[in-house]
């Protein structure tokens, strides 16, 4: 999809996400919606995207799945949006600028303890880049994740 410039284009971004998601839920095919950094502009300079695209797509036919880093870059907070839009977000895409949990950029503590308030259901893990080989990057990101408190604390009931 293109970027929408203006505030109609958005707003027939969203007619077509709810139109498409509710052909997909007819058919028992959940729809949602993966966001990068661009989200987090204001289109217009009336509307932040994410936001206007959350408060104008039914929940039923559009979910969407939050990438946190890219929320970050945005200048957003995730647990923010959690706050704001409780149970919107099914999916949580946790990624970092290097390997899981290394760059200090990201609150994974405070998004994991507050996943349940956004909804999530599943996690998908990314790892882009890494400053080793890829194995070892994909280990450490592992070994981040299952020894921090926080994620099992968020995950063990």
């Amino acid at each position: 999809m293109e970027v929408p410039a203006t505030l109609h284009d958005l707003q027939t971004q969203c007619a077509y996400l709810n139109a498409i998601g509710a052909k997909c839920r007819e058919q028992g095919i959940r729809f949602g919606y993966h966001n990068h950094s661009h989200e987090f502009r204001k289109v217009e300079d009336q509307a932040v995207m994410l936001e206007y695209m959350l408060e104008h797509t039914d929940p039923e036919n559009v979910f969407f799945q939050l990438d946190v880093y890219w929320a970050v870059m945005g200048q957003a907070s995730p647990v923010d949006l959690f706050r704001k839009y409780p149970g919107r977000f099914r999916m949580l895409h946790i990624k970092d600028r290097r390997e899981i949990g290394q760059s200090g950029m990201v609150g994974f503590d405070a998004i994991f303890r507050n996943a349940e308030l956004a909804g999530v259901e599943q996690i998908v893990v990314e790892q882009e880049e890494s400053e080793y080989d890829i194995e070892k990057g994909v280990e450490m990101s592992l070994d981040y994740l299952l020894e921090a408190p926080f994620v099992k604390a968020s995950y063990e009931k």
